[in-house]
């Protein structure tokens, strides 16, 4: 961290993120559907595995409970 060369953009992110998570969590979506990793963009490797373990971690999670109700809405 700390790399980032828009200067504090990475911490600001860093900080937001932690409300991010807040809010998720009060409207009752699991918070770990939220993510922030720093990536180089000269690591495309890490970058394909970062989304790789998120898409699997998103999975293991199951449905979107907001598309449930959603879709519930709309039968309604």
């Amino acid at each position: 961290m700390g790399e980032c060369h828009y200067l504090d953009g990475n911490h600001k992110a860093l900080a937001r993120s932690e409300a991010i998570k807040s809010v998720l969590h009060a409207q009752g979506i699991n918070p770990q559907r939220f993510d922030i990793q720093w990536v180089s963009s000269a690591e495309a490797s890490r970058f394909a595995d970062v989304v790789r373990d998120f898409t699997e971690k998103i999975r293991e999670l199951g449905p979107n409970p907001c598309r449930r109700e959603l879709s519930e809405q709309q039968l309604n």
